[in-house]
This record gives C-alpha cells, structure tokens and sequence, in this order.
C-alpha cells in the first residue's frame, strides 16, 4: 500500500476528525463478545501492521496532525477494496504495531441516500453476526457545524459488560454546502477502538 497525498490526507483528516467529535462513553449494558473478530478490510484490533504493511510504510504514513507523544495515527488510501480511506493507530513505544483503533470511511458525493443504504447494510451484517445488544441509535445536528445544517446518522454498539465506552460507531454525515464547498464529503464510516484507546481518547477530551 502507498501514503496519501497532501490533498487526499486534508480531506481524509477532516473525515475523521469529524467522528472523532462525535466519540463519547456511556455505562455498558451489553453482554460479551470478542471485538477481535470484526474485520474492516481483513484487519481487526490486536493485528499487527507489520502483517499488512512494512516498518517504512507505517513510518511513511505517519499522521503527524492527529499523532502525539502517545499514539500514532497512519492513513491509507491504495489498494483498499471496500473503503476509500483507511485509518490505524497504534501506540508509538509498541513495535509491533499493534492496531488499538481502526476507521474506514466510502465517500458518497451527492449521493447520501446510498450512504444510508451502506449502514444499514453493516449494522445488519453485525446484528447478525455478533453477540451484541441491539445499537444505540441516534441522529442529530453535527458540533462541528455551528449553523445546524450538517447532520449525522449514527448507530453505536457495545461489546465488553464492563466497557464505558462504545467499542464500534458507525455513521453517516450530511454535509452543508457551506462544509462541501471547503471540501468537506457526505460519507459512511466506521470506527472501532479498544478499551484502552477509548479511555485514552477520553481523558484527552475526544
């Protein structure tokens, strides 16, 4: 796999940093599964990197923005099969690289129906497949966007009984024109942290 370009990792940031904004935690109340099990594009938590990319790639595609002393973030968008963009973190003194959280995301230009078509079609591949309470659903007017116009559509699952934190969220944003117009995209994604990346995430307020 190849590193993102300047302008495809502008937007492919400001995908994520979108549901980065939208991650809180909750008290769990589901029964247990093993979250190791649900693949995005044939990779899960607890893989290895190193299995898919080489030690140079992973340096190579080093999100410098969204990494900090503690984690390292890397965006892919070559030789993907279902998703347009890719994102993985990995804790920085781990040289294995193992994956603690993983996003995919699928872009639907002008076209949002299709992206509300996609969820569907993946929470229903996870409600059958997977031991999980039914998700939390909600839908509402994004943070980010101060005027109320861009929305999102979401559905979050929860795996451990002793998680504070949904383990997988999946989602859809309607953008504004306003957003479109500085290159914001209407697009599916889907993101799943371990228990140890969600707390983290929390105490640095994300």
């Amino acid at each position: 796999m190849t590193h993102i370009g300047h302008s495809e990792k502008v937007l492919f940031m400001r995908i994520f940093i979108a549901v980065l904004v939208l991650i809180f935690s909750l008290q769990s109340l589901t029964k247990s599964d093993d979250i190791r099990k649900f693949e995005i594009e044939g990779m899960s938590l607890g893989d290895s990197l190193l299995d898919f990319f080489s030690e140079e790639e992973i340096i190579s595609s080093i999100d410098e923005f969204q990494s900090d002393k503690n984690y390292s973030v890397i965006l892919i968008s070559k030789n993907l099969k279902k998703y347009d963009a890719m994102e993985f973190h990995f804790k920085n003194n781990d040289k294995s690289y193992s994956i603690v959280g993983i996003a995919g995301g699928v872009f639907y230009k002008k076209n949002f129906n299709k992206c509300l078509k996609k969820q569907k079609e993946v929470v229903d591949i996870i409600a059958k497949n997977f031991n999980f309470q039914k998700p939390y659903y909600d839908e509402g007017n994004h943070p980010l966007d101060k005027s109320g116009k861009t929305k999102f559509f979401r559905y979050n699952f929860m795996v451990s009984p002793k998680s504070k934190f949904y383990d997988i969220g999946i989602s859809c944003f309607n953008f504004s024109k306003e957003l479109e117009s500085k290159g914001y995209v209407d697009n599916f994604n889907i993101i799943i942290n371990s228990e140890e990346y969600n707390t983290y995430l929390s105490k640095i307020g994300l």
